[in-house]
């Protein structure tokens, strides 16, 4: 049986762990969005993620943006979540809670 391997920079277990926690940090915060006024800085970059998701093929875990550009991006590691593992694309707006 031949199994081919292909040395990668993060391991499956680290990209799905950061997934999860991007994931948590962007479910607890639309909930804490919606009980209580957070700093203008921190809401805007959280809202405009609208999720996280581990991409084996690029070894790196994906972010979707809806407000895709250089600035957000920028703010979103700076306010929310930094890591080396992290790329970003554009994705759409949704918006939550059906309005």
């Amino acid at each position: 049986m031949n199994t081919a391997s292909k040395s990668v920079e993060y391991s499956y277990a680290d990209l799905y762990a950061l997934q999860d926690t991007i994931s948590d940090i962007i479910r607890e915060g639309l909930v804490i969005i919606s009980e209580r006024p957070l700093r203008d800085d921190w809401c805007i970059y959280l809202n405009n993620a609208i999720f996280a998701s581990a991409n084996i093929m690029i070894n790196r875990v994906v972010i979707r943006l809806y407000e895709y550009n250089e600035d957000m991006i920028a703010g979103f590691r700076r306010y929310v979540y930094d890591s080396p593992m992290l790329v970003f694309e554009h994705g759409p707006q949704i918006v939550w809670g059906g309005q």
